[in-house]
């Protein structure tokens, strides 16, 4: 007997969609299967796939133009699919997904759309509009976190459509490997670096404009000040990273702000990790939340309402880490000093921090809510 198909639609995979995709199909029922339909070959920076998969993967070339995808293949594809059930990424610069939703849900195909579904910047009618449109044509709409849902009550949605599958990457991996983390190596980078006995602030981050990378630069000016002794570290790309490196040359910053380009290296990050006291990013945190907190590391980012991205939702303010004022440079130099020079409060944050991505917000609470949300 042939298993129902469980199909999900998506532009690329990077490597957190890669881990939640393998831990759906060792989850589903034993008469499930999980099919992917993406562009695979992709050059994005984002997509990660690897070839070592527990799902069947079907590729797409994703064309585009202007930031728009143009490409109506991945429909051709899903018609000779015989789907069960179809997950479509609410993707609001395909110009085919709400035409394709339409159409497989006239053929009496279970039809499901899953994202953010708010925007990271100021409010846009033509987004607003998409969302009512996925809502329109979805049995349900599975959103990230509270923020999502709480925009598409907004825009009029039953809420009664809407669950929340929660953000997550898999934790196990940077857990283990903070364990297993090189002293050698951590020595090494001590040594290199002049670091021993320093307040490591630690940055990973995409160098793009709406993260503010930047303010590092303008914290760091004030925090030394008070303490010659703090330290800061940026992992990252991207498009500011010139002005990122002429803003420290120009505050002859270069020994204070260690700016080290992109590290995909898992044990790499983990001695870097290891040896940094809070991690940092100004505002829209990502899923780099996870990813620090999975370290042990309290986290502190604002509490922008128009900038915070989805993964906000899993900061407790001053249980896993801590929220400044949105805009309020001082603020932020408050609180990294408050954990920074308060052993005890860092140990607090630090266990909390691990907690809260092992126990609750981790890659199993968000598959098991994703498979029930879809009625499976």
């Amino acid at each position: 007997m042939s298993k129902r198909k469980l199909v999900i639609v998506q532009r690329v995979v990077p490597s957190y969609s890669y881990d939640f995709f393998n831990s759906i199909s060792r989850s589903l029922p034993s008469n499930w299967r999980l099919v992917v339909i993406s562009d695979f070959v992709s050059k994005n920076e984002l997509n990660q796939f690897s070839e070592e998969c527990l799902f069947e993967k079907i590729n797409y070339k994703m064309k585009g133009l202007f930031s728009l995808d143009l490409d109506y293949s991945f429909f051709l594809k899903l018609r000779k699919c015989d789907a069960d059930i179809i997950v479509f990424s609410g993707n609001t610069r395909s110009l085919f997904t709400i035409p394709s939703m339409f159409y497989f849900k006239l053929k009496g195909v279970s039809v499901f759309s899953w994202g953010m579904f708010h925007r990271i910047g100021e409010s846009s009618l033509i987004s607003n509009f998409l969302y009512r449109a996925y809502s329109l044509f979805s049995e349900k709409v599975l959103c990230y976190s509270r923020v999502g849902a709480r925009n598409l009550i907004s825009l009029g949605v039953d809420g009664n459509k809407i669950s929340i599958i929660g953000t997550a990457i898999n934790q196990d991996k940077p857990i283990f490997e903070h364990k297993a983390a090189s002293k050698e190596r951590i020595d090494e980078i001590l040594k290199k670096y002049d670091l021993s006995g320093k307040k490591v602030v630690i940055q990973v981050v995409r160098l793009s404009e709406i993260k503010k990378p930047l303010l590092i630069v303008e914290v760091a000016k004030k925090l030394l000040k008070e303490d010659p002794d703090y330290r800061f570290v940026v992992i990252g790309e991207g498009e500011l990273k010139i002005k990122l490196l002429e803003s420290i040359k120009r505050n002859q910053l270069e020994k204070e702000i260690i700016s080290l380009g992109s590290i995909y290296d898992e044990k790499e990050l983990a001695c870097w990790f290891s040896i940094s006291s809070v991690y940092v990013i100004p505002t829209c945190i990502g899923l780099s939340a996870h990813h620090a907190m999975s370290y042990s590391l309290p986290v502190i980012t604002d509490n922008s309402i128009t900038y915070q991205a989805s993964e906000f939702d899993i900061i407790s303010n001053g249980l896993n880490g801590l929220v400044y004022e949105e805009g309020d440079i001082s603020d932020f130099c408050n609180k990294i000093s408050r954990v920074c020079n308060n052993l005890e409060y860092r140990e607090f944050l630090s266990v909390n921090a691990l907690v809260s991505v092992r126990d609750v917000h981790n890659l199993e609470n968000k598959v098991s809510n994703f498979i029930r949300s879809l009625g499976i």
